[in-house]
């Protein structure tokens, strides 16, 4: 779009450039007429070029390269990596729960995921964050980045979602495993740019999830 303006203008003619988006932290050229999205944006085909390495060497100037672009996983924690503690434990006394879903071992069987390439996006408070990232290294995964939900996110189905589908699209995944089926709609619905999959640990298999937000009535 830049080349082809700078052509028009060098044969003395008028030029206005049109985009219907663009990212404005990515975009090298901006449009005159655009409309600037940053939240929950990125076009399917762009999702190689959101990864963390891949906007690494996009600020150096250079062009896309596929050695950046491979895939980079949000993986919810609970659920994936080990079983998750019933509601009721938690309503009977929830100190208790705590301290018994970090006694817990880790499932068998993982779904795949690459761990220089990955990051861990919990639902767990921030204020469980050193208990949390103790579990992960006492494990072998210490290594993962960890994302905890925002003292100031309520736990509610949606903003849960919400907050996940922003930190994974925040970290340039490109794809991202959730172990709650209503959980993992949700958050295709919010980041329709994310590969979403429900892992269910008793199956030990993934399925992919597709789904849009419904219009208001």
């Amino acid at each position: 779009m830049a080349a082809v303006r700078t052509a028009l203008l060098a044969e003395g003619r008028d030029c206005l450039t049109l985009a219907v988006v663009h990212d404005p932290d990515m975009t090298r050229y901006v449009p005159d007429l655009s409309h600037a999205m940053r939240a929950l944006w990125r076009f399917p085909w762009e999702r190689g070029e959101a990864t963390p390495a891949g906007r690494a060497l996009r600020a150096t100037g250079a062009g896309p390269d596929r050695a950046t672009e491979l895939p980079f996983y949000g993986l919810d924690l609970d659920g994936v990596f080990l079983p998750d503690v019933p509601d009721a434990v938690y309503r009977a006394d929830i100190a208790e729960a705590v301290l018994r879903r970090h006694g817990l071992n880790p499932f068998a069987t993982l779904p795949y995921f690459a761990p220089g390439r990955s990051v861990v996006i919990t639902g767990r408070p921030e204020a469980d964050r050193e208990r949390t990232q103790a579990w992960l290294e006492r494990w072998g995964h210490g290594a993962l980045p960890l994302e905890c939900r925002p003292a100031d996110t309520p736990h509610t189905p949606d903003t849960v979602a919400r907050y996940k589908a922003e930190a994974a699209t925040r970290w340039g995944c490109t794809h991202f495993v959730e172990s709650d089926a209503e959980q993992a709609l949700r958050i295709a619905a919010h980041a329709p740019h994310l590969v979403v999959s429900w892992w269910s640990a008793s199956d030990a298999r993934a399925w992919l999830i597709g789904a849009a937000a419904q219009p208001l009535p």
